[in-house]
């Protein structure tokens, strides 16, 4: 794993809510040191968690043999969630008011002919 544009010497993953636990679990039975970020959380559905660049790959290497699923600081879920939704109702305001424009420019035509 990388380290995101805001670190150089520690990186941050996400993991769900559910799994977090047992993640934390493997962490201490690997030694591995880690941080939670407890005030600012990742999202309803997902835990922060901050590691030191040294412990990378055997980061990896534990989450590819639990086969935890993770996303960066670039992809988390929630974010995407959150997007959708904006897109979707920009979408669909831009529909309804292109629609209401067709509709007054019909009705110019008929009313001021």
């Amino acid at each position: 794993m990388k380290p995101t544009a805001f670190d150089k010497d520690k990186y941050r993953i996400y993991i769900p809510y559910r799994k977090h636990i047992a993640f934390e679990g493997k962490l201490l039975d690997m030694d591995i040191e880690y941080w939670i970020d407890s005030e600012m959380p990742g999202g309803l559905d997902s835990v922060r968690f901050y590691f030191n660049e040294k412990d990378s790959d055997r980061v990896e290497k534990l989450l590819k043999e639990n086969q935890f699923l993770t996303t960066d600081d670039f992809s988390s879920a929630s974010d995407y969630q959150q997007s959708r939704k904006f897109y979707l109702l920009c979408i669909i305001s831009f529909v309804v008011l292109f629609i209401f424009g067709l509709i007054l420019v019909e009705a110019y035509k008929i009313f001021f002919k």
